[in-house]
């Protein structure tokens, strides 16, 4: 829909990322077909998780660059992993247009339109997507992952909803695609989250929010008389990185970066920050976790993740301490 809209102002490129899924679920098929609609060129990014996993082959160089490229503390590894893997996307389309200056991006227009209503909340990332059938039903599956935060609904459920989601806007749908997007030299804007828009969509009364929200329906209806009523009402597809890819960035990063972890950090680290008396103890922690990575160990995917979280910490804490001392 923005390229529908922003190309009717001047030409644009297309840009459409190719995986496995999206061959399977139609989106390519129909990506290509809007293309030749809108007369406008489409270019392919290779996104398929198991090639850019193999290509990239991950190592401690790479972990400090995304860390030092995000400008922030990120304890959750699973951010380094998704925003490395959007890093070699913003690679691929520089490298196909190097003039480009600015992307426009279609994010936020679910978040706040109804976009997951449609979706069964799970803790599992490989797991099959599973729908919602109802307005009610998503209603009441919002309503129990609220009793679950231990958050008391005051208001109406999907104004909750909006706030909750306008929680992770700063360091998902904002800072971390400009600062990924800026590694390259690229701008990134999303419409959809325009502060006029959002409040907007949030001031619609309660009352109009089945007919407007449920399968996001405020924008297909916008989007009327810019697209063929085939694209407008195509179901929303999901896709997440497989939790297989997940896992095979974390043993790569554990394996090859570690030891050259400990040999650049470890020592100043604990000197500075570890008690004198805990040193052994904390080095040998880091090494029993190391370990049962290396020995696929029931626990290794555990023992990685807390392993790349504390070194995560080190390696920001040090990028800090730094600057400092250049400025």
């Amino acid at each position: 829909m923005v390229a529908a809209i922003a190309s009717q102002k001047q030409p644009l490129h297309l840009f459409f990322g190719i995986s496995e899924l999206a061959e399977q679920n139609g989106d390519a098929k129909a990506a290509r077909e809007l293309s030749e609609y809108l007369g406008l060129p489409l270019h392919i990014v290779d996104i398929d998780p198991v090639n850019l996993l193999e290509r990239l082959n991950f190592s401690l160089k790479d972990f400090e660059y995304y860390i030092w490229m995000l400008e922030s503390f990120r304890p959750d590894i699973s951010s380094i992993i998704e925003w490395s893997f959007k890093h070699e996307i913003y690679q691929q389309v520089r490298a196909i247009v190097p003039d480009l200056k600015v992307l426009l991006l279609g994010q936020g227009a679910d978040e706040f339109a109804g976009g997951y209503s449609t979706i069964k909340i799970t803790d599992l990332p490989d797991k099959e997507t599973k729908l919602v059938n109802s307005w009610n039903e998503y209603k009441q599956q919002c309503q129990n992952q609220f009793e679950n935060l231990g958050i008391a609904e005051k208001d109406n459920f999907f104004h909750l909803e909006m706030q909750l989601r306008l929680r992770s806007l700063q360091n998902h749908n904002l800072h971390g695609e400009d600062r990924t997007s800026a590694s390259h030299g690229l701008e990134v804007r999303v419409p959809f989250l325009d502060h006029r828009l959002v409040g907007y969509l949030a001031a619609i009364p309660t009352e109009l929010h089945q007919d407007l929200f449920w399968r996001k329906t405020i924008v297909r209806q916008s989007a009327i008389d810019f697209m063929p009523e085939s694209y407008r009402e195509r179901d929303k597809s999901y896709g997440v990185l497989p939790l297989t890819w997940q896992k095979g960035f974390l043993r790569q990063l554990v394996t090859h970066g570690f030891t050259e972890f400990q040999e650049k950090y470890l020592e100043d680290f604990c000197h500075k920050y570890v008690a004198e008396s805990a040193h052994e103890s904390f080095k040998k922690r880091l090494e029993s976790w190391y370990i049962n990575v290396q020995n696929d160990s029931e626990e290794w995917q555990e023992s990685a993740i807390r392993l790349t979280n504390i070194m995560s910490t080190v390696i920001f804490n040090n990028l800090c301490q730094t600057r400092v001392q250049q400025n």
